[in-house]
């Protein structure tokens, strides 16, 4: 049986060493960080290959490969990295009527209409 969950909130630290954010944490230096981890759910995730922002943004996000979501590098042109080939997870939930609000994720622009707001980021000018 599964559990309802009424909010949920994804941080996302792109670059960032775990293993100095754990760290940090243990030295104080991140109370806030602390507090999230104590209290929600945090983990390292296995990034792509090599493991840069673009494309691994658009695979946690759709939950698929570069090549099934068809982003696999900064050298794309925006117009091949704004049509991204799956859906991301806040636009499934969206169509399926919750309220979603996406920040400050890479190759997100431009925004597209979603059922809650969206900041973009990343902004890639080829």
């Amino acid at each position: 049986m599964y559990m309802r969950v009424k909010k949920i909130l994804i941080i996302g630290l792109d670059g960032a060493d775990p293993r100095l954010v754990e760290k940090w944490v243990g030295e104080r230096r991140l109370p806030t960080m602390k507090m999230i981890m104590r209290e929600g759910t945090s983990g390292e995730l296995i990034s792509t290959f090599p493991s840069v922002t673009i494309p691994a943004w658009p695979c946690f996000a759709t939950g698929t490969t570069s090549t099934k979501n068809g982003v696999f590098g900064f050298w794309q042109s925006r117009e091949e990295m704004k049509n991204i080939k799956c859906k991301p997870f806040w636009e499934i939930m969206g169509e399926a009527g919750r309220k979603v609000g996406v920040m400050n994720v890479p190759c997100t622009y431009p925004p597209k209409e979603v059922n809650g707001f969206m900041i973009t980021g990343l902004i890639i000018f080829n």
